[in-house]
Parts: structure tokens; sequence; C-alpha cells
């Protein structure tokens, strides 16, 4: 199987699984080989299955791998059932967008339900901190959340520009004031 990671291209919204178990069940081999790709990479703590193609053709099934416990897994077709906590602005690498961060709101506390690797479904966990963010955003691939442009830096549609006074450092990390970088054509 030959894995490619698909470059500046929005990941589309997948539709939740209608017989998760038996989709596990049959693409066994896939899952088990997307996650030794995932391991491999050295770049990533995530990898939504919509980032990359297989064969050539995107991957289109609900599914993503994150490091859990300093130990990687694979979760599939999965749910955010609550969000905890006051959402905080995190800045985020991803590797669809090389070199660019991604400004996206995140709960620092989220509770989900998923299917493992081997097929067993998890009803309820809770994902907390670092673990709770990096869900949140593979989830967001999965769901097709769509990020644009916000000076050199791309923001999720679905939040608001954080407020930033023209005066205070630009939160590009360029150490430029805002109004003489991103804020320059606002």
């Amino acid at each position: 199987m030959i894995f490619q990671l698909i470059l500046n291209e929005q990941t589309p919204a997948l539709p939740l699984m209608v017989a998760p178990e038996r989709w596990i069940q049959e693409n066994s081999d896939l899952l088990k080989s997307f996650l030794a790709y995932t391991v491999k990479r050295g770049d990533a703590v995530g990898l939504a299955a919509n980032q990359l193609s297989l064969d050539g053709e995107r991957l289109k099934s609900r599914f993503f791998a994150m490091q859990k416990n300093e130990k990687w897994c694979v979760v599939v077709d999965p749910h955010i059932m609550d969000r905890r906590g006051i959402p905080e602005t995190e800045y985020e690498g991803c590797l669809t967008w090389p070199g660019k961060k991604i400004i996206a709101e995140r709960f620092p506390g989220i509770t989900a339900s998923y299917y493992d690797i081997n097929g067993e479904y998890v009803q309820s966990e809770d994902f907390d901190g670092f673990e709770a963010q990096v869900f949140q955003h593979e989830y967001d691939h999965l769901e097709g959340v769509v990020e644009k442009m916000v000076g050199s830096d791309y923001q999720t549609f679905r939040n608001e520009v954080p407020e930033i006074g023209r005066n205070e450092p630009c939160p590009c990390g360029s150490g430029r004031k805002y109004k003489k970088c991103c804020g320059k054509n606002h």
C-alpha cells in the first residue's frame, strides 16, 4: 500500500459509518498499514485518513491515528460527545499546510466515543490537555472543517479571529507589531 500526504488541500467532510465493526473487520490490513505509516512519520502526533491518498486515491474513510499515553492508536468513526472547560485559542501545525500554523479554538477537555483498531467500541473516554487538542484537530479533518488564511496563518472558519490590538505583537510569530505585519491590510 502506497500512502501519500495530500498537501495544501482542504480535507472533505466524511459521513458517519453505517456498520463500523464490519468495516473494521473488512479493512484490517488498511488500518494496520495506516498505523505503521503514521508511526514512521516523526513529524506528527496525529494524522487523519482523509489527509492521505492510497495508491493515488484520497482515503475517504472516517478514521485517524493519534498518540495517546505516549503510544499510537487508531480511532475509527469518532464522535465528540462533550466538550469541557473554556475554549482556548491555540496555534497548531498541520501536515496538510507545511510551514503554516493553524489558529483554532480548542476545549481543554473532551469526552468521545469511537471504535478501536480491533473493532471494540469505546463508549466514553475522556481526553484532556494536549491529547484533547490533537483529537479535536484530527476530528476537524474528518468533519471537513475549513481553514482560511489570516495573514500568514490559517484560521478555522467556525472560529472568530482573536481580537488583537494594533500595537500588540503579531500572533504569527514574526516579532513585529500586528499593524506592521498581518494587520497591515485590515
